[in-house]
């Protein structure tokens, strides 16, 4: 089964523009690096006083612990606070 990761963190809205535009950038680098990956970014529509950020990853092949490092690594220091992941697979 083809494992999939949903990372997400909040972060302050005033800071978001700058942070989203990073995360693109670092996903647009690891689509090159790693041919039928799709990545994507997602904010979440409800208001809060925290944005909520939502990044996904997924691969014909899965993503691997391997993978996963590669991502975490690609992305560290982007997020002013910890980013929490979650890995599903198709049912």
């Amino acid at each position: 089964m083809s494992r999939q990761l949903f990372i997400y963190w909040k972060i302050d809205p005033a800071a978001l523009p700058a942070a989203v535009a990073a995360v693109h950038r670092a996903q647009a680098q690891l689509r090159a690096d790693w041919p039928g990956l799709q990545a994507q970014v997602l904010q979440r529509c409800d208001p809060a006083p925290l944005a909520t950020v939502m990044e996904t990853y997924r691969s014909p092949a899965g993503i691997d612990a391997e993978g996963e490092a590669m991502i975490e690594a690609a992305l560290a220091g982007i997020a002013p606070g910890p980013r929490h992941v979650e890995a599903f697979r198709p049912a």
